[in-house]
């Protein structure tokens, strides 16, 4: 939660709650912002990935040494 709560100022942090909560499709998600289904599924990616970093800190750096 303590994660999840320092994305909440990120202009997409929507996107997961659609996603994950709801469990709507990149194309409802995309529809309902007005917007493509490639910024939907970039913007994802995008957040995931920081979500990862914040959650597993240690298992991404080892990840970047190799």
């Amino acid at each position: 939660d303590k994660c999840m709560a320092q994305l909440k100022s990120d202009p997409y942090y929507c996107i997961l709650e659609m996603r994950y909560f709801e469990g709507r499709t990149q194309e409802d998600i995309a529809a309902t912002l007005g917007c493509s289904q490639v910024t939907i599924s970039k913007n994802k990616g995008r957040l995931v990935r920081e979500l990862s970093m914040r959650l597993f800190p240690n298992q991404v750096v080892g990840e970047l040494l190799n």
